[in-house]
């Protein structure tokens, strides 16, 4: 999947548009790789299984992200950028709960599962946005659980594997253009340009 990560308005960048724009992307590429893997054969079962799995994608590139940023910006922006980032990509799953056969979560039902994932992945190493193996390991054996309804035979290992780590690549080389152009527009306002 291409991902575009540079804006045709110039000018400088806010936090809010780092996130937003995080939050976008993200979303765009768990949906990619789900769509990839039922291509590859992977059977979802359903399509509760489908979005579930959306979900536990989303969750982990946003753990990726929170690990990339946290060098790049203040505290301060960082709460910021958790907090715009998380709330978009919430806003967006629940958008896409209308599918049919899909359990309608309510914003504070999406807001706990992200709490209890990010605790888990808190404990997990995330080195400048590359995944360790146990995070991957983790999110293998979250996506097996969400297909559990399908075929979820070899899923962990396709997710650790192939599908996380490319979908991570992908996901830094994105987030590493909105870095570059954030630090490049704070430092454009400094001097005054």
């Amino acid at each position: 999947m291409r991902v575009k990560s540079k804006w045709h308005k110039k000018g400088p960048k806010t936090v809010e548009d780092i996130a937003a724009t995080a939050a976008y992307i993200i979303f765009r590429l768990a949906r990619s790789t789900v769509d990839g893997m039922y291509g590859k054969g992977f059977n979802f079962g359903n399509q509760q299984a489908l979005y579930d799995a959306v979900t536990e994608l989303t969750i982990f590139m946003m753990q990726v992200a929170a690990s990339l940023f946290f060098r790049h910006l203040t505290a301060e922006e960082f709460q910021q950028f958790i907090a715009v980032m998380a709330g978009r990509t919430s806003e967006t799953l629940i958008e896409n709960q209308s599918d049919e056969g899909v359990e309608q979560r309510s914003a504070a039902a999406v807001t706990s599962i992200f709490n209890r994932r990010f605790a888990a992945y808190a404990e997990l190493t995330f080195t400048d946005g590359v995944p360790g193996y146990a995070a991957l390991r983790y999110l293998g054996t979250l996506l097996e659980e969400a297909m559990k309804a399908g075929n979820s035979s070899w899923v962990a290992e396709q997710v650790v594997e192939v599908e996380a780590p490319q979908m991570s690549q992908q996901l830094l080389k994105a987030l590493h253009d909105l870095a570059q152009q954030y630090q490049d527009g704070k430092g454009d306002a400094a001097s005054g340009e």
